[in-house]
């Protein structure tokens, strides 16, 4: 089973967009939530891009902030893609860890926290791109 529960803030603004899926305009949020791991020295911090569909979307559109503390569960992908490093302009390839597939999730403070909150994907479930940052 495919399944990651995350805690951590919202790291990016939420990218809201309708998408034209089989005929039909349904609301999409895209950002990134920035979790922490280790402590003292040895913290680091990982970030997740997450995509939400439908009402999910729209409850993050008006609610989602950065900075905002959030739990996010679904499945988990790893999608790789090559860039080009802006200071030696060579091609790199990264990795992004990302929850396209999200079942649920909940703010953790402030308005609509602790109300869990079901997201429907659509059966078709592109990868939406998000805006370069």
């Amino acid at each position: 089973m495919n399944n990651l529960t995350i805690a951590g803030n919202i790291a990016t603004d939420i990218f809201y967009a309708e998408r034209d899926i089989n005929g039909v305009m349904t609301p999409v949020a895209n950002f990134n939530v920035a979790a922490n791991r280790g402590i003292g020295e040895n913290k680091k911090t990982d970030f997740f891009h997450v995509t939400l569909w439908r009402k999910a979307a729209e409850i993050m559109r008006q609610y989602g902030a950065k900075g905002r503390s959030i739990i996010v569960n679904g499945a988990v992908t790893l999608e790789s893609y090559t860039t080009t490093d802006k200071e030696t302009n060579q091609a790199v390839t990264r990795h992004t860890l990302g929850i396209p597939r999200v079942e649920s999730f909940e703010f953790a403070s402030g308005q609509r926290s602790g109300e869990k909150v079901q997201n429907e994907a659509p059966d078709e479930c592109p990868f939406p791109e998000a805006p370069e940052a």
